[in-house]
């Protein structure tokens, strides 16, 4: 990605996220701006945007700005992470890597309720991954709805069945639905 189209790209968040009046880098310390950010990336999946195509940013740019929020997530900066993965988001709302990384990052905030709506679009996206379904229960036991968190952790027993791949996220939604039963 060069510098104009990268900065084209920033130009455009800041100026959808803020209308250009703050700046993307400290969205997430201020409630107002966060909320604006959360807000702007559900507009884009809900109106079928793809800005990545408008503004000519392609899928190798894309993994750029996934990888960085990877790398930001994987060292606990999950403010950088989740905007990057905001990012991501915003230009592409098609792919549940994104979702998930964006979701997962505001979970690890505290932002319970709003990652549980990314959660819930990464599984329409992709509906046999227990994984999303998982961390759907895990923000429902974080927003105080046990009865549902027990069907969202039976669901991904489900889900894990189908593949040997999933067999320690098994025995953790065990270990959830044990606690939660009792």
């Amino acid at each position: 990605m060069n510098h104009h189209t990268k900065q084209t790209a920033r130009d455009l968040c800041d100026a959808r996220f803020f209308g250009g009046e703050a700046d993307i880098d400290t969205a997430f310390a201020d409630p107002v701006q966060r909320e604006r950010v959360i807000e702007s990336c559900r507009q884009a999946i809900e109106g079928g945007e793809v800005l990545a195509t408008l503004l000519g940013i392609g899928p190798a740019d894309l993994e750029e700005i996934y990888s960085r929020g990877f790398q930001a997530y994987m060292v606990c900066d999950f403010e950088k992470a989740a905007l990057d993965f905001a990012s991501a988001t915003l230009l592409q709302p098609y792919d549940r890597r994104f979702h998930m990384g964006f979701a997962s990052s505001l979970q690890q905030l505290g932002h319970h309720q709003d990652a549980l709506q990314f959660f819930l679009h990464a599984t329409h996206l992709q509906s046999d991954d227990p994984g999303a379904v998982f961390r759907i229960g895990e923000c429902l036991i974080a927003l105080e709805n046990p009865e549902e968190a027990i069907e969202a952790f039976e669901v991904t027993l489900e889900l894990c069945a189908a593949d040997d791949r999933h067999t320690a996220l098994a025995g953790k939604t065990v270990e959830y639905l044990e606690q939660l039963r009792r």
